[in-house]
């Protein structure tokens, strides 16, 4: 699908010196190409769909160091793929936590696929969802969100809370006590720390 003249809301991965494809970005710069634009060959590349950035840049590369993730705009000339799009410019305007990655892949769902979302505030309280692309979030204290369907998110602020998940999705919380025992920073793997991918 072509699209012009239009200005696009999407989530970019970099490598952990903030380069994508050895191009050196910086957050709050804009940047223009006159190229031809086409998908996976030329032009700006990032996803309308939050988490889809993990399909090209995970947590961490090989070498274990940490990526870098962004929200963008992206405008001028726009092609679109199955999930991602690929821009003649794009402007990088802040740079994103996992967590925030993930709070917003819950809102894009919230708003892209109301039907799939189960969003709980009080304490002691559960939200599960089955369905792909669905969200569950929980913010009371001892409360619990899952998901077993694929590109879904379930998240937790409260303490003593689980998020979690199966297939291909994300799961992160935010407080130090969970259930999960994820009690550190940054999780890419098990449960060691804070953030769990």
């Amino acid at each position: 699908m072509d699209k012009n003249n239009e200005t696009i809301i999407a989530y970019k991965g970099f490598e952990h010196d903030f380069k994508c494809r050895d191009f050196q970005y910086e957050v709050g710069k804009t940047y223009e190409t006159k190229e031809n634009i086409e998908c996976c060959k030329t032009g700006f590349h990032a996803c309308k769909v939050p988490l889809d950035v993990f399909n090209y840049y995970s947590p961490a590369d090989d070498n274990g160091n940490l990526r870098h993730y962004a929200v963008v705009e992206q405008s001028g000339e726009i092609k679109e793929d199955e999930d991602k799009t690929a821009s003649s410019k794009i402007k990088i305007k802040a740079e994103l936590s996992i967590m925030d990655l993930v709070k917003c892949h819950v809102d894009f769902l919230k708003e892209n696929h109301p039907e799939n979302v189960e969003d709980n505030t009080g304490n002691r309280s559960a939200a599960t969802n089955t369905g792909d692309s669905s969200a569950a979030t929980n913010t009371g204290d001892r409360s619990a969100a899952t998901n077993t369907g694929d590109r879904s998110a379930a998240t937790n602020t409260g303490d003593r809370s689980a998020a979690t998940n199966t297939r291909r999705q994300v799961s992160g919380n935010e407080h130090r006590r969970q259930v999960s025992g994820n009690e550190h920073r940054r999780q890419v793997s098990g449960n060691e720390h804070r953030l769990q991918v």
